[in-house]
């Protein structure tokens, strides 16, 4: 019997966001953190949205994001 697997790409790639974003020393915008990441801007435009629906990224002018937790 294959053993199960648990992991859920989407969230590994979210929490390598959240991470590029609190190391950040200025907001970025979603070209930048797609190429700092290697994804495709879709997906990382995706990611942005939900975690700023969610209220764990900031949008700012430009757009650039940042994380939200910090001051």
């Amino acid at each position: 019997m294959a053993k199960a697997s648990y992991d859920v790409p989407a969230v590994r790639k979210a929490i390598r966001l959240l991470e590029v974003l609190c190391d950040a020393p200025r907001p970025m915008g979603v070209s930048e953190l797609a190429q700092q990441l290697k994804l495709n801007k879709n997906m990382v435009f995706r990611l942005l949205r939900t975690l700023c629906e969610e209220g764990w990224v900031i949008q700012e002018e430009g757009p650039t994001y940042r994380i939200s937790l910090l001051p």
